[in-house]
């Protein structure tokens, strides 16, 4: 069977065919219709949102909501385990449990060591969460013969060229500088360009160039969830909580608001006039006005020392009184009322709780992971028993298998080019919890990749 790719032909057995004219015979490229984004653009690139800005505004959204950014992290974690390493496969039973046998070759773990290759999916599986996309970046020696290197860019800072009238996407650009490149001109001084490598058939389409043209040459290849009407860049899964992500990130605004604004008082002391005459007799009337001032400063001083601080919980307080005869009433000098706080405890808490689950549930995270599925908690259900935590872990390691079969695309691709073991597959080690009554408190998993 064969496959067309424009000027590429593929068989099912491996083999391409490129033709040197200016396409196949009998063979046209599928139909398409250019994106209607692109009619309102006038760049060489496709913005990314209306105005191009949409991951700085993602990224603030992330950076400014613990429960977002530590999710992210999280389910990048799971995803990782000990980072892909290289393994044949002896044996798979029949319910797709695999035999492994670890590959020891110091050729692949020299360049996986030295391009730090672990760091680099870190970041490619939060790429793909936090922005549902990713772009990696190969570069091939000097001798044009074998990719030396493979780094992770920052995808908030990729673009895509435009797709042309055949809908291929030629070029990434790569800039630190797209709140202000808005102009060809600019593009030209502040972005990189990099040739894409096709997303079907990305090796072969490498082996067909020449090594004396692939010489220190760089090549991009991105990916991105599969999503709908989307032609360039797909969204993740949490802006679909974009609304609670605002709540989570302003109800501490609030809290810090009031903090800082509230006033909190405590006590109201109203000293009466009869106090200083009773105390200092009619001498208090002829003092100069700096004394009475001085002689009000150490009362009120003595008061709120008096008052004030833990130690001083539940002490009495005793003031002199005087009953009038004629009306009936008592009164006394110093007159000490309490004053109620009428903030309400826990105020927007219910809020914030709810949106962090919220926010977790549209990363299809367990909230338990978080420590949010606490008894009686929001939106609960778990016993606590460390159970829902267990099987949450699980289950989260198995979903990350999208995005572990993404970063085994980028590390055939070095298989093939390079010419590694051609029976090499890719697989993430890592631990999980278990039952107290299986003796310990992990075991290792290996997943796919």
């Amino acid at each position: 069977m064969i496959q067309y790719h424009g000027d590429i032909a593929l068989s099912s057995r491996g083999t391409a065919f490129i033709s040197q004219a200016s396409g196949l015979p009998n063979v046209k490229d599928p139909a398409f219709s250019k994106p209607k984004e692109d009619e309102n653009s006038t760049t060489d690139w496709a913005p990314w949102g209306t105005d191009n800005q949409l991951p700085k505004t993602m990224l603030a959204d992330i950076e400014n909501c613990g429960v977002l950014i530590s999710a992210i992290d999280g389910k990048a974690r799971f995803g990782l385990g000990r980072g892909a390493k290289p393994f044949k496969i002896i044996s798979t039973k029949e319910d797709g449990t695999e035999e492994l046998e670890p590959v020891n070759d110091p050729e692949i773990n020299d360049w996986l060591e030295e391009n730090d290759f672990f760091s680099a999916c870190y970041g490619w599986l939060k790429d793909m969460i936090g922005f549902a996309n990713y772009v990696a970046r190969f570069k091939f020696n000097n001798k044009g013969d074998k990719i030396g290197l493979v780094m992770r860019d920052d995808i908030s800072q990729m673009r895509y060229q435009k797709m042309d009238d055949k809908g291929r996407i030629n070029k990434v650009y790569i800039s630190s500088y797209w709140d202000t490149v808005n102009t060809m001109d600019l593009k030209n001084k502040y972005a990189i360009e990099i040739p894409l490598l096709p997303n079907i058939g990305p090796s072969t389409y490498l082996e067909n160039i020449p090594a004396d043209q692939r010489k220190a040459k760089e090549y991009a290849f991105t990916g991105r969830v599969p999503s709908w009407m989307r032609n360039y860049y797909s969204m993740p899964t949490w802006y679909a909580a974009k609304k609670w992500v605002d709540i989570a990130k302003g109800v501490p605004e609030m809290k810090a608001a009031m903090f800082q604004n509230n006033i909190r008082i405590k006590y109201m002391v109203t000293i009466y006039n009869t106090y200083w005459d009773r105390v200092y007799g009619d001498e208090y009337q002829s003092y100069a006005p700096e004394k009475k001032a001085e002689l009000r400063e150490a009362l009120y001083t003595s008061i709120d020392t008096f008052l004030a601080g833990s130690d001083n919980a539940y002490k009495s307080v005793f003031v002199p009184g005087n009953y009038d005869p004629i009306s009936g009433k008592t009164f006394s000098d110093i007159e000490i009322k309490p004053i109620e706080d009428s903030t309400k405890q826990g105020e927007l808490l219910p809020d914030s709780a709810a949106a962090n689950s919220e926010i977790l549930f549209a990363l299809m995270m367990n909230p338990a992971l978080m420590g949010a599925d606490t008894p009686g908690g929001p939106y609960s259900g778990g016993a606590g028993s460390g159970s829902n935590i267990r099987e949450a872990a699980l289950v989260q390691v198995m979903i990350q298998e999208f995005e572990r079969q993404q970063i085994g695309r980028i590390l055939n691709i070095v298989k093939r080019i390079n010419g590694w073991d051609k029976d090499i597959v890719w697989r993430f080690p890592g631990l999980v919890l278990t039952t107290l009554d299986t003796g310990k408190s992990t075991k290792e998993v290996t997943t796919g990749g």
